[in-house]
């Protein structure tokens, strides 16, 4: 779809190399003067799925097969272990941003939960948040990802979201596994992601909605219905989709018209499994 037919927007930015900082071992991520870039790949992709309860922070089990994931373009995605939601993905992207600021990515992250909540918006700080934002990043630390990336090396990316989310004498602290997060950000279409924008929107298909059209500056022709809802990780009653869709577009064509400018649904048979969806970005 429109990984091959599209124009990327203005949120691009071309691709660089990990370096290493001069005259220490440091690890600096591609991007780190961009906090607010992140891969295409995820934005584009079911990986952070709108739909379901949150799974559990337990490691996969190594008989477990992987998970295909719906991916646009024809990228093959995968996943063992938790599922992430949309949730996780704000949670995620903190994460990342922290790792892009620190002089050493491959070193340990110390993590304050009440500043995570802040840096996620969340006006209740409360026990209860702060335990699922701590569960978030324990299952990230078990999402292993593989996928292939638009770079010419033809090499697989392979790892977790995170290398690590433990609890140690002196607090709480993460880490970023630097080999394959400097991949994602040097191999993979970086993108501009308005998080204080998404934030005002009530769904997680909105939301959804809302990094998928950030990362494209016009399409050529309508969306299948039935392929939008495996694309964003929909897993309730197919009846219902169109109808959340339909919420989730008007929503996000009032909050940010910028984005979305206006929609159309084409319906010529009675089951939505024939129906289009029109967007103009």
């Amino acid at each position: 779809y429109l990984a091959q037919s599209t124009q990327i927007g203005r949120g691009k930015r071309r691709r660089s190399p990990a370096q290493a900082v001069a005259g220490c071992p440091g690890i600096v991520l591609p991007h780190a003067a961009k906090p607010d870039l992140f891969p295409a790949i995820f934005c584009r992709s079911a990986l952070f799925r709108v739909s379901g309860s949150d799974d559990p922070a337990v490691a996969p089990n190594p008989s477990d097969p992987a998970v295909v994931v719906e991916a646009q373009g024809g990228i093959n995605l995968s996943l063992k272990g938790p599922w992430p939601r949309m949730r996780d993905k704000a949670v995620w992207e903190i994460a990342l941003e922290m790792a892009k600021s620190s002089p050493d990515a491959a070193s340990p992250i110390p993590v304050s939960l009440s500043q995570f909540a802040t840096r996620l918006g969340y006006a209740d700080k409360g026990s209860d948040n702060l335990e699922w934002i701590w569960t978030s990043l324990r299952r990230l630390s078990f999402c292993q990802v593989e996928c292939d990336l638009p770079s010419s090396s033809g090499q697989r990316l392979v790892g977790n979201l995170l290398a690590a989310a433990r609890e140690t004498d002196l607090g709480k602290e993460i880490e970023i596994a630097p080999a394959f997060a400097a991949r994602l950000l040097s191999e993979d279409f970086q993108f501009a992601i308005n998080r204080s924008r998404r934030a005002t929107l009530s769904t997680a298909l909105a939301r959804w909605l809302h990094d998928f059209l950030s990362t494209h500056s016009s399409q050529g022709r309508p969306f299948d219905v039935p392929y939008l809802r495996a694309l964003c990780g929909y897993g309730g009653d197919k009846k219902r989709f169109p109808s959340a869709l339909e919420g989730a577009l008007g929503e996000l064509a009032q909050n940010a018209p910028g984005l979305l400018a206006s929609y159309a649904f084409a319906k010529p048979t009675r089951s939505s499994d024939g129906w289009t969806v029109s967007l103009v970005c």
